[in-house]
């Protein structure tokens, strides 16, 4: 996955073919909003507020729907011998009271959308030295805007040059980084099984984690994270990830329960003679010996076929029932493999296979975010001199599910 300082004109396209919505990290301007009065003013403003934030992408060409702020269409562009990133830059450094370090502007030619012109990407990161002034006042980034920090957002900005202490770093350790390890650890060991988790209720597998829920953040979390960008990027790709992988369930789950493949498997399984024939084979496991009863002993009236049918898809997805009556385990054990293969086989394994993908992109988005996290726990501990556990419970990090 590209960072946002290496699109090209294919990524802003994509932006806005996707109509990518505009958020914390990431904004749209028009041509319009860096060549009106006031211009200077305006991008030091929006610059000085990312790196007094967490960090982000300004892109001046692209005009958003301003109900949805979502990408809309790519502007007409500006021509480099008009406007050059060199301007951009001064601007910045002028106008900005305490330089940031790590800026990138660059030109993005529109090398297929409009030959000649280019739009401009500005990035910015978290800034280690913030807050950092424009136009005498201190901004920080919201949601869709830019506000003014409060003052005691200011003083917290100035304290952290000093800090984290050592109290700081081991609430951190408790309350954020060990949880999390654990909580993706444990997600690990759930995708690695071979054991599947499909809940059709749901529409997702279980045991997943959504990690960017803000709601469910401890003070401790949200500092930790607001200090670290790659963490809040890392955290981004997994539920993306995890999303896409919930996605290609639901596809393979729709496939396989309204396949004529399921029905006919059920129709044939339940027949009359091979109802007989399990009977016969499993003595004293039915009520009843006539398969017209043992039918209405397996499935209640009250279901439809659908509904039976989208039972046996799930199970055939995880390759195991959760049922424990002793009639229908006795059924299940005799008709699982059947069900079963539906998905092993084309044309339905295909569907399987791109949730096997999914599956395998989110165990290395795991792993990565796991290695940066112990990565982060030893610089830590070495730095501060603490260990990287305590003997103590691991904190308000909980997992929150994916609910579609």
């Amino acid at each position: 996955m590209k960072e946002p300082w290496e699109w090209e004109e294919e990524d802003i396209v994509r932006l806005v073919s996707d109509a990518e919505i505009e958020g914390i990290s990431l904004e749209f301007k028009s041509c319009e909003a860096i060549t009106k009065d006031g211009w200077k003013r305006d991008l030091a403003k929006n610059v000085s507020a990312f790196a007094n934030s967490a960090g982000g992408t300004i892109i001046y060409g692209v005009i958003e729907n301003r109900d949805t702020h979502a990408a809309e269409r790519i502007d007409e562009g500006f021509d480099p011998k008009e406007l050059n990133i060199e301007t951009l830059e001064q601007v910045i450094a002028s106008h900005i009271q305490r330089k940031i370090d790590g800026i990138i502007c660059k030109p993005v030619d529109l090398n297929h959308t409009n030959p000649g012109r280019v739009v401009y990407l500005i990035h910015i990161p978290e800034s280690t030295r913030a807050p950092h002034m424009a136009d005498h006042r201190f901004y920080k980034r919201q949601q869709f805007s830019v506000t003014y920090m409060e003052e005691y957002e200011v003083r917290e900005r100035y304290r952290r040059e000093t800090f984290p202490g050592k109290e700081i770093v081991e609430a951190w350790r408790d309350d954020a980084i060990n949880p999390l390890i654990s909580v993706l650890e444990e997600e690990q060991k759930t995708l690695q099984d071979k054991r599947w988790t499909w809940n059709r209720s749901y529409r997702e597998f279980s045991g997943l984690s959504k990690l960017t829920d803000s709601s469910q953040f401890s003070a401790n979390k949200e500092d930790f994270i607001d200090r670290h960008r790659n963490i809040v990027e890392l955290l981004r790709q997994h539920d993306d990830t995890a999303k896409q992988v919930n996605e290609a369930g639901c596809e393979l789950f729709e496939q396989l329960s309204t396949t004529p493949f399921i029905r006919d498997m059920f129709r044939k399984l339940t027949a009359e003679k091979e109802l007989q024939t399990l009977i016969a084979e499993n003595p004293n496991r039915f009520r009843s010996d006539v398969p017209k009863e043992v039918f209405a002993e397996l499935f209640p009236a009250h279901e439809n076929e659908q509904e039976r049918l989208d039972t046996f898809a799930e199970w055939s997805i995880n390759g195991f029932s959760p049922a424990n009556a002793p009639a229908f385990v006795t059924f299940w054990n005799a008709a699982k493999y059947s069900f079963y293969s539906l998905v092993q086989y084309p044309p339905l394994s295909e569907y399987r296979k791109v949730v096997e993908e999914a599956r395998r992109k989110l165990l290395e988005t795991n792993q990565r975010l796991i290695d940066e996290l112990k990565s982060i726990r030893r610089d830590l501990s070495e730095k501060h001199n603490i260990a990287p556990q305590a003997p103590q419970r691991l904190g308000h990090f909980e997992r929150q599910p994916f609910f579609s």
